[in-house]
This record gives C-alpha cells, sequence and structure tokens, in this order.
C-alpha cells in the first residue's frame, strides 16, 4: 500500500477500530502458541524433528520467533493448567497473561483444580488483582520449598532461585505445613486484599 497515493483520508474511527482489533489478536495470540505447544508436548512431536528433547526444541524455535524460551514456557504453563483443571476457555481473560501465570504457579505447586478456578474467575471479575496473585504465588513456592525440605531447621535461610527467604517471613513459614496449604491461600488473599485496601 503506497500511502502518499491516498486520495481521501480515513476517519479516525476507522483506524481506531482497526488497531483495537489487531490488538485483541495479538492479546489472544499468546493463547494460540501456547496450545500449539501443549499439542507438540504432549505428542511428543518435537520428536520429528533433529531435536532430542522438547526443551531443546522449544529454545530452538523461540530463536525462530524471537522471543525468550521463558516467554514460551510461560504461554505452555498456562495452557497446561486451563486443559488440566478443564476450564472452558470462554471463562478465562486471555488479556490478563500476568496474572494467569501466577495462578499457573500456583497450580504448579498444590495441584488443586478447584483453587485455580476460583482464582481465575475472581480474577476475571476483578475481585483480585494480580499483584494480589503474586503475592499468593510466591507464598505457595515458599511453602513448597519447605515441603520439598521439611528435615531443613526453618532458622536457617532457605536457598531457592530468588535468593534467601527474609526473617520475617521464616518465622511466618514456620507455621505452615503440607495440610494447610491449600487453606491457608485463601486465606493470604484475604489478608493482601484486606491489607491493600488501607
Amino acid at each position: 500500500m503506497n500511502l502518499q497515493t491516498i486520495n481521501t483520508p480515513p476517519l479516525l474511527s476507522d483506524i481506531e477500530v482497526e488497531i483495537i482489533q489487531m490488538s485483541e489478536m495479538l492479546r489472544q495470540g499468546w493463547f494460540a502458541v501456547g496450545t500449539k505447544l501443549l499439542l507438540v508436548e504432549k505428542h511428543e512431536l518435537y520428536k520429528q524433528s533433529k531435536q532430542k528433547s522438547f526443551t531443546s526444541w522449544l529454545n530452538t524455535l523461540s530463536q525462530t520467533l524471537d522471543l525468550k524460551p521463558s516467554t514460551l514456557w510461560k504461554y505452555l504453563k498456562i495452557v497446561r493448567m486451563i486443559d488440566d483443571i478443564n476450564l472452558p476457555t470462554e471463562n478465562v481473560n486471555l488479556k490478563n497473561v500476568t496474572g494467569l501465570e501466577q495462578i499457573a504457579r500456583i497450580y504448579d505447586v498444590n495441584q488443586n483444580a478447584n483453587e485455580a478456578i476460583a482464582l481465575t474467575k475472581l480474577l476475571e471479575e476483578k475481585i483480585i488483582n494480580v499483584a494480589l496473585i503474586t503475592k499468593l504465588a510466591k507464598v505457595s513456592s515458599t511453602t513448597s520449598v519447605l515441603e520439598e525440605r521439611p528435615e531443613k531447621d526453618i532458622s536457617e535461610p532457605l536457598e531457592n532461585k530468588k535468593g534467601f527467604w527474609t526473617n520475617s517471613s521464616k518465622s511466618f513459614l514456620a507455621v505452615v505445613t503440607p495440610k494447610t496449604t491449600i487453606s491457608l491461600s485463601f486465606i493470604l488473599l484475604v489478608v493482601f486484599y484486606i491489607k491493600d485496601m488501607y
């Protein structure tokens, strides 16, 4: 299209509608990518390539797409959770990738489909926001570290991918047990919500 040969300029409202439609397609495109990644993973289709593992195939794909591998893993993690919990896609706000990623992190830790569905609904209805879910995901990850290393003295710093837990979180974590993880998530959600209100 040659922009200099346009005789009558288009209406701004038409352009805005087109931009909104394109933006929506971009926002929802990640879900289609994640769905295809899940298909490749489930059916081990990566074996048809020269790659020896799904991870190496995904890394090669990320280079081709000029995306970070972590971006593709994020899409896959969300779609995998949605598939695992049988959540209809019409009940998912595909615009909120960050919130869905945090819910998927929580689901990875506790494998509680009902909690993931409830959190997705609360996020969709804007009863909770991404910041609260992110806090909840951090607590769920912390609980997971303790469950994996129950012999570790809680007074010692626990190493994880992000560094060390702070003293204040260690004293709180001392009361967390695997049996309290699910109910603790909802209690903390309420506490964070009330705390953010004031």
